[in-house]
């Protein structure tokens, strides 16, 4: 049954998805069938390469453009906004209580990993239950979860993988995009709040109206991304652990991104 219903949930997802974007050059993956039976659902072909793959092969100037261009995505799924309580508390606890039960011995820093739920519940005390935009959205919204092609002179975005209909906080996605890029590649610098200013600046045209409150939850989110990837993918790869951890502790040592944005 909860199979069922979370096959019912993203059907749904991407059927509102394709109601809000249409077939420009925002889209959605069409779902097809949903085979609840098999555990399924048969979806329609996306087209390119996924933003990952294509971000990574990028020249600079290319890996802003899509950067840009996956702003715009989001934009255009999260016109219809309204106004909803931040909720911060829940999350800090959630990761507060994996920093503790983590063995970090063999592989991490307990420390930074200790400073960096300190830091959150900071931010919490100050944000939780304060009003912040909120819109239908992705719900996990990264790299992976996009593809790109040009057609006539244009990138064509298509998003794939919904996970939620109900509206969340429109920065919860914004920061785990700018969070995956931002550990992907061994760049040398998170020197903007833990994220690297090249891949930040080009979203500053599409969400340079956010509101400070919206802007210091990014922040939030933006740490609690960086905390997750470093206990999950972070123990794991050893390669990206010193690119996490650079974030993670340039994040710790800021105030947050309302004066970045």
């Amino acid at each position: 049954p909860d199979a069922q219903q979370r096959l019912g949930v993203v059907a749904k997802g991407l059927e509102l998805a394709n109601l809000i974007l249409g077939p420009g050059v925002n889209r959605a993956v069409q779902p097809l069938r949903v085979a609840t039976d098999q555990g399924a659902i048969v979806m329609s072909h996306a087209q390119g390469l996924g933003m990952r793959q294509a971000f990574l092969a990028a020249d600079p100037a290319a890996r802003q453009e899509l950067i840009r261009r996956a702003a715009e995505w989001l934009a255009a799924l999260t016109v219809d906004r309204s106004e909803i309580p931040f909720t911060a508390w829940g999350r800090t606890q959630r990761l507060a209580g994996w920093v503790a039960e983590s063995d970090f011995g063999s592989w991490g820093d307990r420390q930074l990993a200790t400073r960096a739920t300190a830091r959150m519940g900071a931010l919490a005390r100050i944000l939780h239950g304060r009003p912040v935009l909120a819109a239908f959205s992705h719900g996990d919204f990264h790299s992976e979860n996009l593809f790109v092609h040009r057609a006539d002179g244009q990138i064509v975005m298509t998003g794939i993988d919904f996970e939620l209909r109900n509206p969340i906080p429109i920065v919860r996605d914004l920061s785990k995009m700018l969070t995956w890029l931002e550990v992907d590649d061994d760049h040398g610098t998170s020197a903007l709040a833990g994220l690297t200013p090249q891949n930040l600046e080009p979203i500053y045209p599409v969400w340079r109206d956010l509101p400070k409150t919206d802007r210091q939850a990014l922040h939030f989110h933006v740490g609690g991304w960086l905390l997750q990837l470093y206990l999950t993918r972070g123990e794991r790869n050893a390669k990206i652990r010193p690119d996490v951890e650079r974030s993670l502790r340039v994040w710790c040592g800021t105030e947050d991104l309302a004066a970045v944005l």
